[in-house]
C-alpha cells in the first residue's frame, strides 16, 4: 500500500508584492514581453540592477530579470505621455523548478507556488525520501539564484 505524505515547505524570498494598476512577474534570468498600442518614444526602468529592457520595435519591449526585487517600467509615447507604468517583480524561475521536480520525481504530485515572500512546495508524495529530494532540487534553484551556492 502506498503511503501518502503531505508536504509544505517554504524558502524565504526577499521581496514584497506592491499592488499597482499594471504588474508583471519576470523570472530571474528570463524575459517577458510588453506590447503597446501606440508607438514607443522612450522606455525607462527605475532600477537597472533588477531588470533591463530591450526595445524590439515601436510597440514591443522585453523586460529581462537580472536580480530579485521590484522596480518600475515606464513606457512613454512619442509625445511624452505615459503609455504604461508597470510594477516589475523579478523572482525565482518557478516554471524551471516545476519542470525539474517533474523530471526528477515524475511519480510524485508536487506543485510549486509563490505565497507572499515564500516558495511553497505542495502536494502528495510517496515517502520522506521524495520530500528530501524535492527540497534539495528546489534549494539548488534558490541558492544558485541568490549567489550562495556552496556556502
Amino acid at each position: 500500500m502506498k503511503k501518502t505524505i503531505r508536504i509544505a515547505a517554504s524558502l524565504v524570498l526577499p521581496f514584497l508584492f506592491v499592488a499597482q494598476a499594471h504588474a508583471m512577474v519576470v523570472p530571474l534570468n528570463r524575459s517577458s514581453m510588453v506590447t503597446t498600442k501606440e508607438a514607443i518614444g522612450e522606455v525607462m526602468i527605475a532600477n537597472p540592477d533588477i531588470a533591463d529592457v530591450h526595445v524590439h520595435n515601436q510597440n514591443r519591449v522585453s523586460v529581462i530579470g537580472k536580480s530579485r526585487g521590484n522596480t518600475t517600467l515606464r513606457i512613454l509615447g512619442k509625445n511624452g505621455d505615459v503609455l504604461q507604468s508597470v510594477d516589475v517583480n523579478v523572482t525565482y524561475d518557478l516554471p524551471a523548478i516545476r519542470k525539474a521536480l517533474q523530471e526528477f520525481l515524475p511519480e510524485e504530485n508536487i506543485g510549486v507556488e509563490l505565497i507572499n515572500r515564500n516558495i511553497a512546495l505542495v502536494g502528495d508524495v510517496s515517502n520522506a525520501s521524495a520530500v528530501d529530494k524535492a527540497l534539495r532540487i528546489t534549494r539548488q534553484f534558490v541558492e544558485e539564484d541568490s549567489g550562495t551556492e556552496g556556502e
